[in-house]
């Protein structure tokens, strides 16, 4: 390596992870007369950030530091490290890395000003819940709400739930504080019909439905928490009849007394209407199994003597809540299990269904007439996320659910920075999870919103103007919104806050006007060849 051209030195430390190898790292940093540094490791996840700061704080740039997993080259090699072959594989993907750095520019971080204003859509529990915790840190806070009042399906509609919870008393708490909060501003019967912008500098169009007029906003991050709502159904007769209700009607009508338990003999409930089936809902709702079950031990507790069946075809009770499916089989529910192949059928008999079914255990045909017959009809996404998709620039599920970056990496946040999705905008979940989510966005945007500037990525694409030709299919392609036609100077222009260095504009551009800093045509080419005249002979690769 040290005859490479451009390796100025190579130094060889035992442990770097050790309290010795890290001073004798810090020693060279203040020794060295290089300015470029290429460390080679194992596994360097883990103290990456660390070894950049060092470097940083000696005088080297970021955008001319890489760390990369040396001993990983050997894992990928498909070489045994005990022959000691893996060394030479080894050493050919570090000439390609040494030649990566050796092109890479010095990419300069720009420094951005970041609006402290946060724009929350959706007024039910998720939305209030985040809107509050945001405004109590001093961020000033814009909550729109569709509708005409604030609290959403489960504040207008759900008066308790299985574990406890009263998302109305819930919903009627957090509106008093969001409309005392002086940090908090409400817009009613609103909607966000664009959104342009980075993190730190949003400019979002509302449209008020009532008078018809348009205002602006200008806000550094926004949530989304739109929520959902009961779906519908037509399937086992429902709307033919009375006694053909949806889970969320019985639990109202049992609230509010218009339906009498103690009147009840037989109630039969059916999971997964509409659901978990090609032609309906693909997904599982995850919480119509606690709906059903919450509405069935209601029930029992009024009345004793009535008899409560379950038709389900897997009981969605997980982690602690399987203790009220325990509790349920202990007052006496029963439980059914039939298959997708196999659905029970309806029919009515003097103004009653009547629920026809295979028995698994007899495997015979069996009827059970039944007072009322409830439906578990799942969540519905609302109609609302495909505009707001729009308008965002964001994505959706093919279920109609906001897609989230990653589940694992980046959950509850989008991939364009500074937009964040809570509650059952995300996907259907309990009560308990909405409001975790709720704060959990609420938090990651207060990491940006409590500092007054962003900076900005040292990876971003550029415009080579003398090889563009103004074809602006660049500016369509970004996922971001971060490239835009200047009309009055005849140019495109990249929005370096808002671009990720995804590179589909260097794909799409045919000029190669389009580049991603750091990742030249010159830089790539260098790695290529050095991969190719490094590598090994084929004979000692397995």
């Amino acid at each position: 390596m040290k005859r490479r051209p451009g390796v100025g030195a190579v130094q060889v430390i035992d442990s770097i992870c050790k309290a010795e190898g890290e001073a004798a790292l810090v020693d060279l940093f203040a020794r060295t007369k290089c300015n470029r540094l290429l460390i080679g490791a194992c596994q360097p996840f883990m103290y990456r950030r660390k070894l950049k700061n060092e470097a940083r704080k000696a005088g080297f740039n970021s955008s001319m530091v890489e760390i990369f997993d040396l001993f990983g080259m050997a894992r990928r090699g498909m070489v045994e490290p005990a022959t000691g072959d893996w060394t030479l594989r080894a050493a050919g993907d570090v000439k390609a890395e040494l030649e990566k750095l050796k092109f890479k520019p010095d990419l300069p971080v720009n420094t951005l000003p970041i609006n402290r204003t946060a724009l929350v859509i959706g007024g039910g529990i998720a939305g209030m819940h985040a809107a509050l915790s945001l405004a109590d840190r001093g961020v000033p806070v814009h909550l729109v709400e569709k509708e005409e009042h604030l609290g959403g399906f489960l504040g207008a509609r759900v008066e308790h739930t299985v574990d406890g919870l009263a998302p109305m008393a819930m919903a009627t708490d957090l509106k008093l504080k969001v409309l005392e909060n002086k940090n908090i501003t409400v817009h009613l019967h609103c909607e966000v019909e664009k959104s342009v912008g980075a993190l730190g500098s949003f400019e979002s169009k509302l449209h008020f439905k009532d008078s018809g007029e348009n205002t602006y906003l200008h806000h550094g991050a926004a949530i989304i928490a739109t929520g959902g709502h009961e779906g519908a159904t037509g399937e086992y007769g429902y709307g033919t009849s009375e006694t053909v209700l949806t889970q969320g009607e019985l639990k109202k009508g049992l609230s509010d007394g218009e339906i009498d338990a103690g009147e009840l003999e037989n109630v039969v409930m059916i999971q997964c209407a509409g659901s978990r089936q090609p032609e309906g809902r693909r997904y599982c709702s995850r919480i119509c199994c606690l709906g059903a079950i919450d509405n069935a031990l209601k029930i029992k507790e009024k009345n004793p003597e009535a008899r409560v069946f379950i038709f389900y075809r897997d009981v969605m009770t997980y982690g602690f809540y399987e203790q009220y499916y325990t509790k349920a089989r202990s007052a006496g529910i029963i439980f059914m299990n039939y298959s997708l192949e196999d659905k029970p059928r309806v029919e009515m008999a003097e103004g009653k269904p009547v629920v026809k079914f295979t028995d698994p255990v007899l495997n015979e045909e069996m009827e059970l007439p039944a007072d009322l017959l409830v439906l578990s009809t799942g969540v519905d996404p609302e109609e609302s996320n495909r505009r707001l998709a729009a308008a965002f620039g964001v994505s959706l599920t093919g279920d109609g659910f906001f897609a989230e970056a990653d589940a694992k990496w980046r959950p509850i946040e989008f991939p364009k920075v500074g937009l964040y999705l809570a509650g059952t905008a995300h996907s259907p979940m309990p009560l308990r999870s909405v409001i975790l989510q709720a704060e959990a966005a609420a938090q990651k945007a207060y990491t940006y919103l409590s500092g007054r500037e962003v900076h900005t990525a040292a990876v971003t694409s550029m415009v080579k103007d003398a090889l563009c030709v103004r074809c602006q299919r660049c500016v369509h392609i970004c996922p971001y919104g971060a490239r835009s036609y200047n009309e009055a100077d005849n140019c495109i222009e990249v929005n370096a806050a808002a671009c990720q260095a995804c590179g589909m504009c260097a794909v799409e551009c045919q000029n190669n006007a389009a580049e991603v800093r750091g990742w030249s045509d010159k830089q790539l080419m260098a790695v290529i060849d050095a991969n190719l005249m490094g590598s090994p002979p084929p004979s000692i690769v397995r």
